[in-house]
């Protein structure tokens, strides 16, 4: 049989407080709780080998820590959006971020598709590689735009500070 997935009712009940105590515990506000509570909480955390749902945050929050990254991965953008791709990838990676990678070269997806794709995984804003939103195409998640002597990391930078 499989093994359940611990939730927050479970280190809740653990540590004989609310699902608020530990969700404030979660998420950095272990400030406001006193030591004993904090205590408690994180020893249930590791009995338990509690980790937190991306899914369940995504779902509270209403959004994400993904970002969409939409790049032309046809051979006629290849490599060089393909490899832009990859390190928008590394680099929201290493900022703790969740990189989802849309093509719009190959015909697969138009790219309001993609758009509409990148936002069913309910990422917080997109980044466009080598490309920019079509006219009238304005996709209504934040973005910010790789191309044009922009480089990636000033992009990245311009879309994090929309989100913030």
């Amino acid at each position: 049989m499989p093994k359940r997935h611990v939730t927050i009712d479970d280190i809740a009940s653990a540590a004989g407080v609310s699902k608020t105590t530990v969700s404030r515990f979660i998420n950095g506000q272990e400030h406001l709780l006193s030591k004993p509570t904090a205590m408690r909480i994180r020893k249930a955390i590791e009995i338990t080998g509690y980790r937190p749902s991306a899914a369940a945050r995504s779902l509270s929050r209403g959004t994400s820590d993904g970002i969409g990254i939409l790049a032309a991965l046809d051979e006629a953008h290849m490599p060089a959006s393909g490899n832009e791709a990859h390190r928008a990838a590394s680099l929201l990676h290493a900022r703790g971020l969740k990189p989802d990678i849309a093509d719009i070269g190959d015909g697969t997806y138009t790219e309001d598709e993609a758009v509409r794709l990148l936002a069913s995984y309910n990422v917080a804003g997109i980044l466009y590689i080598g490309c920019s939103p079509s006219d009238g195409a304005e996709p209504w998640i934040p973005y910010a735009c790789a191309e044009g002597g922009k480089g990636l990391e000033a992009a990245i930078d311009e879309l994090l500070g929309k989100l913030a």
